[in-house]
């Protein structure tokens, strides 16, 4: 066993992990679009996480829609998503410091599936995925 193929597994096993989340989640309901309906791609954003030591801690991630698509594609619905920049969390964190404030971070796992949909939006994900994860094909 080669040290490539623990890293492979990790990657299949956080694809896994995401498909999982997104499927539990009710995210997707297997309908067909209609001819005149555009169907937005999606893509994944993958993340190492390193302990302090410099060792491998986990492998993460994320398969999103491509909402920067969405406007061009004339669906019309507002894609935006409000973030915080860095330099606001410097000044909220130099602020917590200044103030001796205790604080706490907080992570909600796949928060952005709890928002609500105005329209039909269909998406495809790779065909690869079916090969990879067959008891997830029908999706």
């Amino acid at each position: 066993m080669t040290p490539h193929s623990d890293i492979k597994r990790g990657w299949l096993k956080a694809y896994r992990k995401e498909l999982k989340t997104l499927i539990d989640a009710g995210t997707f309901a297997l309908e067909y679009p209609e001819p005149h309906e555009s169907v937005v791609p999606t893509m994944e954003t993958n993340r190492v996480k390193i302990r302090s030591d410099g060792s491998l801690d986990k492998l993460k991630t994320r398969i999103v829609v491509r909402g920067d698509l969405q406007n061009k594609m004339g669906l019309g619905e507002d894609s935006w998503s409000p973030t915080a920049s860095f330099r606001s969390l410097k000044v909220f964190l130099a602020d917590a410091a200044r103030h001796r404030v205790r604080v706490w971070q907080l992570d909600f796992v796949g928060a952005f599936l709890q928002s609500r949909v105005r329209s039909r939006v269909f998406v495809r994900l790779p065909i690869v995925y079916a090969e990879l994860f067959p008891e997830y094909k029908q999706y």
